[in-house]
């Protein structure tokens, strides 16, 4: 599925563009941020859940050319953003299944940026940070070697995809092969169920 949306992704930006995700936290969300990094692009995720403003004063920021989002937040993504909307369910399902080499995967380099994530805001305009690929492999070569992360570990996803916490669950699932398990956000609000919920999930780490 990542290969084919980032087959369409390429038809629309060429390398180290910015490229939006308006999708609930979820593993479609997941996939896109691969698309988009398939395609030698960097992905901003952005949240479906924050005011109309702030994720247009991201996109602005960013001059971001397209966004990825799901059937269900197209009509409200196009109220507000003029620039190509890429329907993920549309993408996979438009393709098929003899793939062509992606152009640029294969030039990419580790200084160029894999995601950027924006602050809060709270004490004003929200700032974006770009994250190089070095970056993010240098990190997690330093967490797997100090939590003995394999592909035994059972990896509980609390973060929201916009927080960089989340940088350490997606990218430990990727470098090792262990199972990322996204932690239902109501169990957080009742310390017992989540206790539960870890013993059940078999979960090994939480950050």
């Amino acid at each position: 599925n990542a290969t084919y949306l980032a087959k369409v992704i390429e038809k629309f930006v060429d390398a180290r563009e910015p490229v939006g995700v308006y999708i609930p936290k979820g593993c479609k969300m997941i996939t896109a941020f691969a698309a988009i990094n398939m395609s030698a692009n960097f992905y901003i995720p952005l949240d479906t859940k924050s005011p109309t403003q702030r994720v247009v004063s991201i996109l602005s920021t960013l001059e971001a050319k397209i966004v990825v989002t799901d059937r269900a937040h197209k009509e409200t993504l196009s109220s507000f953003f003029s620039g190509e909307i890429l329907v993920f369910e549309e993408c996979i399902e438009g393709i098929n299944n003899e793939v062509s080499e992606l152009r640029y995967e294969n030039e990419q380099i580790d200084t160029d940026p894999v995601y950027s994530i924006f602050t809060s805001g709270s004490t004003g305009t929200p700032k974006g940070v770009v994250v190089s690929h070095r970056g993010v492999i240098d990190y997690i070569d330093w967490a797997i070697e100090t939590f003995n992360i394999d592909s035994s570990s059972v990896i509980g996803n609390q973060a929201p995809f916009y927080f960089d916490n989340s940088t350490l669950d997606i990218y430990l699932m990727y470098s090792t092969g262990a199972m990322l398990n996204i932690i239902p956000e109501i169990n957080f609000a009742f310390p017992a169920k989540l206790i539960d919920y870890l013993n059940e999930q078999k979960i090994t780490f939480v950050f």
